[in-house]
């Protein structure tokens, strides 16, 4: 069954707009409420504007902050939200779906309006004709990418030093596309707040987005964490992987950084020749290292049940970079660019700071039958800067070689 024409937009939006509420819009087109409300929110998403063009009032011109405070308290419908701002309400539907868009955990179910803790899991189904889920290999099927993760950006002991020669060297091997397995900022909480220099969700995001690399020719697609980035989702009712990119996007021009999903996210890996696909999945599980480095994503595989294995996990979260195969999966830690830090001490955690580029051959059935992977590793600040101090840039001298 297909959507509604642009003509339909067009008629909708004429109606609100000449009778002032969606009800009687509806009755004149001899529509029901709900499906004159729904082509309105296509309307608006797609820029289709009124001929008629009338300026709102000054009751109609609502600050965002008022509406998502008052839908924050408790669900409200579109009826009781129209008529706290004597708006109407398709104009709150309207509203409603641009919040969405802008990073706002919004969700609709039937005519209730609520701000969720935390996002939908995997936003596919939402930007999916964005194409950020399907990826075409090379002639010979072969696909070749950077991997990165858990950058905390925003920490004292996040490396970007180290992020950004990662991104060199992608840059110099030719890489397009980097795959980041999320906590991209480091979030607040209780124990980590006297880590930060930089306090605050927007704070955070605008940190990210102005000193994330940015490299001619690359871009990166990023899943948002369910800690770190997302306690901000739980305490502020954000989808924060979006009001990332938003602000990338509209705040500093970046069209370089796009965002997968919360949680986890698939791309399909389609045979340019054959068109037959395998799947890429890039996560950030929850829980903690374990005592031998593989343990904690074999046992993620052993949980996938057999119809949803991918080909390929790229694991996030647990800082350790290690890549094997194990029950027809290739397994794939990202490593981390941020130093151990206290907490990781008191836990006894290991941090592997570094990333990887990745090469994989796709057969003409769709499957991966090799991974190849280049694992570049740093050390601490003072390896690199020749003391002991906890400083300083990482530099890459030349080698003086004695003259004979």
């Amino acid at each position: 069954m297909s959507g509604p024409t642009k003509k339909d937009l067009q008629a909708a939006v004429d109606a609100v707009a000449q009778f002032g509420n969606a009800s009687a819009a509806a009755r004149e087109l001899g529509l029901a409420r709900k499906t004159l409300t729904d082509r309105v929110v296509i309307a608006e998403r797609k820029g289709v504007v009124s001929k008629y063009a009338p300026k709102p009032s000054a009751a109609h011109v609502v600050h965002d902050a008022a509406i998502i405070e008052f839908i924050r308290s408790r669900p409200r419908t579109f009826e009781q939200i129209a008529a706290k701002f004597s708006l109407t309400p398709a104009e709150v539907a309207a509203k409603c779906a641009a919040l969405a868009q802008q990073g706002y955990n919004v969700f609709a179910s039937g005519a209730t309006v609520s701000i969720e803790k935390r996002p939908v899991p995997n936003a596919s189904g939402l930007i999916a004709d964005r194409g950020l889920y399907t990826w075409d290999s090379d002639e010979n099927g072969e696909y070749k990418f950077g991997v990165v993760s858990d950058n905390h950006l925003g920490s004292k002991y996040a490396r970007e030093d180290v992020l950004h020669d990662l991104y060199d060297w992608f840059a110099s091997q030719g890489i397009t596309r980097v795959y980041n397995a999320g906590n991209w900022i480091d979030g607040e909480a209780r124990f980590n707040k006297f880590d930060l220099k930089v306090h605050g969700m927007q704070a955070q995001i605008d940190y990210f987005c102005a000193n994330y690399p940015r490299r001619p020719g690359i871009t990166t697609y990023y899943v948002a964490g369910d800690d770190h980035e997302g306690w901000y989702c739980k305490d502020n009712g954000v989808d924060i992987g979006t009001l990332a990119e938003v602000t990338g996007r509209e705040k500093f021009g970046r069209d370089d950084l796009r965002y997968l999903g919360y949680m986890e996210s698939y791309i399909a890996l389609t045979h340019r020749e054959t068109r037959k696909t395998s799947q890429l999945m890039v996560v950030h599980p929850g829980g903690g290292s374990s005592y031998a480095i593989s343990y904690a994503p074999q046992k993620f595989a052993e949980a996938l049940q057999g119809g949803e294995k991918p080909a390929v996990i790229i694991f996030g979260h647990w800082h350790k970079m290690d890549v094997f195969n194990y029950r027809n999966v290739w397994l794939i830690q990202a490593g981390t660019t941020e130093d151990q830090t206290p907490f990781m001490r008191k836990q006894k955690l290991e941090a592997h700071v570094g990333g990887l580029i990745v090469s994989l051959k796709q057969d003409e059935k769709g499957g991966i039958m090799e991974c190849t992977t280049t694992q570049r590793r740093y050390f601490d600040r003072g390896y690199h800067n020749g003391s002991f101090s906890m400083s300083g840039p990482i530099s890459h001298p030349p080698i003086k070689r004695k003259v004979a």
